[in-house]
């Protein structure tokens, strides 16, 4: 059994373009095809090096596991485990011992099994596979990716209680006093993660500089009522027709209101209006706050998502 990586940029796309994801779902299998495999490797978060494949004489042990390079993020999230224990066993190792040279490092991948999803047997493989090599599961997230068709009619039906702002330069300070109101009581792991961590003023800090680093400014609403700021999301339309909402929160004080459903509602009018075909958004299995604005605004979740942390 050949463990090994491919020598170049085009002998990478060509080996990843003969396996498929498992588990396998439509987002996932989005990661293996054309054009978004060229582009991610031309923008240089994946290399050759950080692809990972096995062959041998049997023909259960051909598999590949690939990472991407986020800026101190390594992310493991193309896999395709061979049904050969052993093959998998040096992949996971492979893909772990890169993992650990970075600041931060997630294996990320979806199921079709949006409930139960760690019952899945496709999962537990993953999980234990990775388990063994010193990975744990930190989240399980609803995957939505829907038409936008799907969700239209729903939105259009939300009245909003709110004004929405478009964030400018400079509002920084704004979006900082805003997030010490939105992150106590989060039931998001990473907002969690990140208050234990830096403490409140200092983790509503980081959150606006990594909004800000990610996107645009202008992709950030903040909600008003009665000229207080409520709370806030962000939505980017990508090329290609997909839309993305990508940051939702309400101030505790607001809580329980029905906002959330109100702020995805709004984002799902303006991006089907600016051309949106497919909607995409993620939210923690345990954000039942969010589950619940997601499926008032016409959202069900498609996939789930499932990210380890190593320990």
């Amino acid at each position: 059994m050949d463990l090994f990586s491919p020598a170049s940029r085009d002998d990478a796309i060509s080996l990843i373009l003969t396996h498929r994801p498992q588990p396998d779902t439509p987002g996932q299998r989005l990661l293996f095809e054309q054009p978004s495999l060229g582009r991610v490797f031309d923008n240089g978060q994946r290399a050759p090096e950080r692809v990972w494949a096995v062959r041998g004489s049997d023909p259960g042990a051909h598999g590949l596991v690939a990472g991407r390079l986020l800026g101190d993020l390594a992310l493991v999230d193309m896999i395709a485990l061979p049904a050969d224990d052993d093959a998998a066993a040096l992949l996971a190792h492979a893909a772990t011992s890169w993992a650990r040279s970075a600041e931060e490092a997630v294996v990320s991948f979806e199921s079709a099994a949006v409930t139960d999803t760690l019952d899945d047997p496709a999962v537990t493989r993953v999980v234990e596979t990775f388990g063994a090599v010193g990975w744990q599961v930190r989240v399980t997230r609803r995957h939505y990716q829907l038409g936008a068709e799907v969700a239209a009619p729903h939105s259009a039906a939300v009245p909003l209680s709110m004004n929405l702002e478009q964030a400018r330069p400079g509002d920084e300070q704004r979006l900082t006093d805003l997030l010490t109101r939105v992150l106590p009581g989060s039931l998001d792991v990473s907002d969690r993660e990140l208050v234990a961590q830096h403490g409140l003023a200092a983790a509503a800090a980081q959150q606006v500089d990594d909004l800000l680093e990610d996107d645009p400014v202008e992709c950030i609403r903040i909600a008003t009522i009665a000229g207080a700021d409520v709370g806030l999301i962000s939505w980017r339309l990508m090329p290609r027709g997909r839309g993305y909402v990508l940051t939702v929160g309400v101030a505790v004080e607001h809580r329980g209101r029905g906002l959330a459903g109100e702020l995805v509602a709004a984002a799902t009018r303006d991006l089907v209006a600016a051309g949106a075909h497919t909607l995409i958004a993620d939210t923690d299995d345990e954000n039942v706050g969010m589950i619940r604005g997601f499926a008032r605004a016409g959202w069900q979740p498609t996939e789930a998502r499932i990210d380890l942390t190593l320990v």
